[in-house]
Parts: C-alpha cells; sequence; structure tokens
C-alpha cells in the first residue's frame, strides 16, 4: 500500500452548533437558524427545516434513523427522523435546576435490538427508559423512590451491557456510576440509585466507555479539597466502580469521549488544547 497523504478540506460553516455524521456527510441540526449540510466535497446545502426553537445540541442514535434535538440548559427536547427531519415526538424534563447541568438524554439499544431512550421525563432524579419512537416507558412497572441524585450525560457502553450516568448531588459534588442494563429493564427499582457508584475518592469530572468491561472517569476539580493528588483519567471497573489504574494529567482533562478501545478524545474549556491520546502510552499532555 502507498503512503496516504493527509488532505484537509475547509468548509465554511458560520453558527455551528451540533455537528453529527450522517452517512458521508456532516449535519448541522440546529445551527444558523436551520438544517444545514456539509459534503466533504465543501458542498453547503441548507435545507427549509427549521425547528423554530433554540435548541443546540443533537444526539444521533447508534442506527442513524433517529435524533434527538436539545437544548442543553433547558428543558426542552424532540425526537425526529434522521432519513427525512421529520418530526417523532417531544419531550421534557423538569425546570429544577435545569439551567446549571446538562440535559439528562441518551439513545440506548435495546435486548431486542430497536432503540430505547434514556431520560429523567418525570423528576430530575428519576432515569427511565423508553421505546425511543413511540415513547412507551419501559421502567414503571414498580414503584420507585428514586435517590437525590441529578442524572446527566448518560451513555451506554458499547456492546450494550451497562447504563452509566455522570450527574452531581447537592451540596454539590460531581458524582457518577453504573447499571447493568438488562437487570434494570427486569427490574426498574435497581434504577433508583447507582448499582456500582464511581469510588476514586475524587469528584467525577466525565466518564465514558472504552469496552464493555472498562470505563474511564476523569476526575473533577474541588478547590476546598487540600489534599486532591491531581487532575487524573482513571480506567474503573463498572461492576464494582472500582479504579484499575490511573494516568497523572498535567491539568484538567474537561468531557472525554471515546474514539476506540483504546483511544479518546478530551474536549477542554474555551481557550485550552483539544487532545487525542492512546491508553496505556503512559503519556497524557495537558
Amino acid at each position: 500500500m502507498g503512503k496516504i497523504e493527509p488532505h484537509e478540506t475547509v468548509i465554511p460553516a458560520p453558527q455551528v452548533k451540533s455537528l453529527a455524521w450522517q452517512g458521508d456527510v456532516l449535519v448541522d441540526w440546529v445551527g444558523a437558524g436551520c438544517h444545514m449540510v456539509y459534503a466533504l466535497d465543501g458542498t453547503v446545502r441548507r435545507t427549509r427545516v427549521s425547528y423554530a426553537y433554540r435548541f443546540d445540541a443533537a444526539l444521533v442514535s447508534r442506527s442513524g434513523q433517529l435524533v434527538a434535538l436539545y437544548e442543553r440548559l433547558g428543558t426542552k427536547a424532540v425526537i425526529v427522523d434522521a432519513t427525512d427531519a421529520s418530526f417523532v415526538r417531544e419531550i421534557d424534563r423538569r425546570f429544577y435546576q435545569a439551567h446549571v447541568y446538562e440535559f439528562p438524554i441518551a439513545f440506548v439499544t435495546l435486548p431486542d435490538g430497536t432503540e430505547g431512550l434514556a431520560h429523567c421525563p418525570r423528576e430530575y432524579c428519576r432515569l427511565d427508559v423508553e421505546d425511543a419512537r413511540t415513547g412507551r416507558c419501559l421502567t414503571d412497572s414498580v414503584p420507585r423512590k428514586p435517590s437525590d441524585c441529578f442524572h446527566s450525560r448518560l451513555l451506554q457502553s458499547p456492546g450494550g451491557r451497562w447504563l452509566a450516568s455522570a450527574g452531581w448531588m447537592w451540596h454539590p459534588v460531581d458524582v457518577g456510576g453504573f447499571w447493568d442494563f438488562r437487570e434494570v429493564l427486569a427490574n426498574p427499582k435497581l434504577l433508583d440509585e447507582f448499582q456500582a457508584p464511581v469510588k476514586i475518592g475524587e469528584e467525577v469530572a466525565s466518564l465514558t466507555f472504552m469496552d464493555d468491561d472498562t470505563a474511564l472517569v476523569a476526575t473533577g476539580e474541588d478547590a476546598d479539597d487540600d489534599e486532591k493528588v491531581g487532575d487524573r483519567l482513571i480506567l474503573v471497573d463498572p461492576r464494582t466502580g472500582l479504579a484499575r489504574r490511573d494516568f497523572p494529567l498535567l491539568g484538567p482533562a474537561g468531557t472525554v469521549h471515546r474514539i476506540s478501545s483504546d483511544r479518546v478524545i478530551s474536549f477542554l474549556p474555551p481557550h485550552q488544547n483539544l487532545w487525542v491520546d492512546r491508553l496505556g502510552s503512559g503519556r497524557w499532555p495537558s
């Protein structure tokens, strides 16, 4: 195989808010006030679809067939069909403290292969799983008494075994934890508190899954903690919430996302660098 030369395509894209892949094109579902499509040859197509609301984020289902549009620090979201951008249904979350933490929402794959939606439609602290298209709730078959946790940044492990939340509890402490997805569908009461809370002795800034056996947690900042050992990335067992290995950092990791089973990408606050590195290399830049 010959040498592969890098190629860069610069596409003018003002007011981008929610880039996501749809096949071989990038779609900004809610940027510039409408639905924008960016092809890799530089072609830009502005559609006539406008959702006439202040949505500022988009989440694409694993199949690519559904998209959730939501306001990160608001209470409103909608599900749309990715094939024609048509409306499927509207969802909401409670207003309480909604302005300070990201809308808890994630597409999940149900055991039968259909697409589900994990979010908090009833209370900020109650996590439910629904059929993504119909809204039929799969976790209200028993009385629920959820613990006082503000769920956020929900995600399912790559193989569908685990569900995770990286939220917070008053007064305020960032926390995270895991559930066995099949078990909570069989017994929804298990969702009322973490089956395996993250136990690292520090706040949870963000988390992601490397695979179905390993999660990666970024530690959070705590200005009142004189014993803080420094910013770290920690490999965690989702069965127990316990640390397996940690990687010291020169600065906060921000929000981490999985690229592959051994690579992550970090989205840092504005004016800081974004980095990608390989787990196990032992070198993590700031």
